[in-house]
């Protein structure tokens, strides 16, 4: 974690800037490797920027270069480096290492995430087991089944470089609908997981039988990257999940899919909400998404065709999220969270 200084002055040539300026008791090592300094004097490519997205101006500190690639270097960085810069690149192959940080992310995360949602209510609560089919989480509380699958997928550098819209769409399609051998991802799995409800039900909630005919069903995916959060991305999934129904004869209430970032879930976990809100948002969501879709139908203008295709997590974001009067009223929260993964809020707090 560092500490940044804004700077907004509109008299000078570069307006705004960010630096990072630690004190000098703090290890800079892992700051100066960001620096794009010792690159200085030949071309620079915008890959190199990716890696070196900091500017150290030894009177002020390091300026951010780019805000988007400096968190994006942070927060997506360690995943590749630790894989190319260590032994394990020689041990196993990218997608196998991939695989195993994607089911650490779901236990440390997701699992203590939901269970924090479900705690507060007679839920039955039940994560993938390994089981074919099983759903990554699966929360039931009376008639409403709420089913989550986690897609830790990266949005690839190259799109976001030289988007195509056809290539983004064949990206999408094959990890949350079905892959290229066409084993079923994202909106497949949860065709997969509602067909079961539809039919005889899961192993572990046989008592779900006895409610048949008045079953709710939330599908919910979860992703991880900001560029899923592009307006028309759910928009598109959602017509892809009708197609996959229109031949289900059932009498299962089911809702349209909501695509969620994790940390979305996280900050609702950490600010005490429950599975009521939940479902309270995602509500919130499609009505607006609805009232947006009939107002462009209207006025044809740009922003009504922005807000019918809007994401979850900027509605979120902008219109649902609250503001904390005490920040440390979290910390009971996320003492929890913690415990449930199995960390020590005390080593975390030495990392942090």
């Amino acid at each position: 974690m560092n500490q940044s200084t804004y700077m907004d002055d509109e008299h000078a040539m570069l307006r705004r800037l960010v630096y990072i300026n630690p004190p000098v008791t703090v290890n800079q090592q892992h700051l100066v490797q960001q620096t794009i300094n010792q690159k200085l004097g030949k071309p620079i490519t915008l890959t190199e920027l990716r890696v070196n997205p900091l500017y150290l101006k030894k009177d002020r500190g390091y300026m951010v270069i780019d805000q988007s690639m400096y968190l994006r270097k942070n927060y997506r960085g360690p995943f590749f480096e630790l894989f190319h810069n260590t032994s394990l690149s020689k041990n196993e192959a990218f997608n196998t290492y991939s695989s195993k940080v994607s089911d650490e992310l779901e236990r440390s995360c997701l699992v203590p995430i939901l269970t924090i949602l479900a705690q507060s209510h007679k839920c039955l609560v039940h994560f993938d087991d390994k089981t074919e089919n099983v759903p990554d989480g699966y929360i039931r509380i009376g008639n409403k089944i709420f089913l989550f699958e986690y897609k830790d997928h990266l949005f690839p550098e190259r799109l976001s470089s030289n988007p195509d819209f056809e290539e983004i769409k064949k990206y999408i399609d094959q990890r949350f609908i079905s892959s290229e051998k066409s084993k079923a991802k994202g909106i497949g799995q949860l065709k997969t997981q509602i067909d079961i409800l539809n039919a005889e039900g899961f192993e572990f909630d046989k008592a779900v039988n006895a409610i048949q005919g008045q079953i709710e069903i939330f599908p919910i995916l979860i992703h991880q990257d900001f560029q899923f959060t592009l307006p028309g991305v759910n928009h598109y999934l959602n017509d892809k999940f009708s197609d996959l129904l229109k031949e289900m004869e059932t009498d299962l209430k089911i809702n349209q899919v909501t695509l969620i970032n994790l940390e979305v879930l996280l900050d609702m976990a950490v600010c005490s909400k429950d599975i009521f809100y939940l479902e309270s948002a995602i509500n919130e969501y499609h009505q607006f998404i609805s009232d947006g879709q009939s107002k462009f139908k209207m006025t044809a203008r740009q922003d009504d065709f922005l807000n019918a295709h809007l994401s979850f997590d900027q509605l979120y974001n902008t219109r649902m999220i609250e503001k904390l009067d005490d920040p440390n009223s979290t910390k009971p929260f996320l003492n929890q969270l913690l415990k449930i993964a199995g960390i020590s809020l005390k080593e975390f707090e030495k990392h942090v």
